[in-house]
């Protein structure tokens, strides 16, 4: 489970000063874009585009991967 903002402070910033706030703000950032790039890959789909009479390519969908981590999940 993924610590909250106020979880991952109480831990890492007791008696911090502003750049262990900062260094703590940057590892909390990089705990959720690792978790979040974690679940693209297995989230993100293909579709197939059409572009005219035996034309077409295999991509990926946008939104699955704009999808696959809601911000919520940041609390």
């Amino acid at each position: 489970m993924m610590p909250t903002a106020e979880d991952y402070a109480l831990s890492t910033m007791q008696n911090a000063d502003t750049e262990d706030i900062t260094k703590a703000m940057i590892e909390f950032a990089k705990l959720h874009v690792t978790e979040a790039l974690k679940q693209a890959s297995v989230k993100g789909e293909t579709k197939k585009y059409n572009y005219g009479p035996g034309g077409s390519h295999i991509g990926i969908e946008r939104n699955s991967i704009l999808n696959a981590y809601p911000l919520e999940n940041i609390k």
